[in-house]
């Protein structure tokens, strides 16, 4: 770990902004050209780290009319994926050389950045988080065949001069999230209509002397491991909390 070595490289995914790995599948956003135009979701097999190999892939400019796409989730042969956008696209990949476009939802937020599947409260929803001013966490009903499927069951909103940003499952019905400038904040979602923040840690470092200029400082990124927490801060650099 100490000598990390690069063994292989896609040198067709222009500006990859995001990746999630389901076993041996990697699913990469890639921005595309600067107006978005081939903005896609590239399927990559990676059972062999030395020959990588792309197996399919899903246009979400041409299929979703997306600009740019944020991240992916992926669960049960479906993939929600967040973009620049206002709305949501629900993808199935049973067939992953062959992606096809289920549904787009409008959720109504500045853009999207980030969503995690879950059965944890007792149902399937996908949780979603916002990025822009007054952007915020929605619960959205996942389940296909449910009545109500796509649309808002509840949500969490902070200040509107802060952005939320990123999310992970943190175990049982918690969900770790990453709110820039507000920091650290676990929401349950034990109840899907009325989600609430159970814990948090302020991170912001208001000494730097660029603190303050955009939405888009301070806590970023997060991930869950075991018992730990870990947070990217584009000030503090990498918090860890137990």
């Amino acid at each position: 770990p100490a000598y990390p070595i690069v063994v292989s490289r896609i040198a067709d995914a222009y500006e990859v902004h995001d990746i999630t790995l389901d076993g041996t599948t990697a699913f990469l956003s890639v921005l595309g050209y600067i107006d978005g135009e081939d903005s896609r979701i590239d399927i990559v097999d990676v059972a062999d780290p030395i020959a990588p190999e792309t197996i399919g892939s899903w246009n979400a400019a041409a299929e979703a009319g997306f600009t740019w796409v944020q991240e992916p989730a992926v669960s049960g042969g479906e993939m929600w994926v967040t973009s620049w956008d206002t709305s949501v696209a629900v993808v199935d990949i049973s067939d992953l050389t062959s992606p096809a476009l289920m549904e787009v939802f409008e959720l109504g937020q500045p853009s999207l950045a980030s969503v995690v599947l879950t059965d944890a409260p007792g149902q399937r929803v996908a949780v979603v988080a916002g990025e822009g001013y007054g952007a915020h966490l929605s619960v959205i009903d996942a389940e296909p065949s449910s009545p109500t499927w796509g649309t808002i069951l509840g949500e969490v909103a902070l200040r509107d001069e802060v952005s939320i940003h990123s999310l992970a499952f943190a175990g049982g019905t918690q969900i770790a999230a990453a709110w820039y400038q507000d920091g650290l904040r676990i929401v349950d979602i034990a109840d899907p209509s009325a989600p609430v923040v159970v814990a948090y840690a302020n991170t912001w470092d208001s000494t730097n002397p660029s603190s303050g200029q955009v939405f888009y400082e301070g806590a970023g990124g997060v991930t869950v491991d075991d018992d730990f927490i870990y947070v990217a801060d584009s000030y503090r650099d990498l918090l860890v909390f137990e």
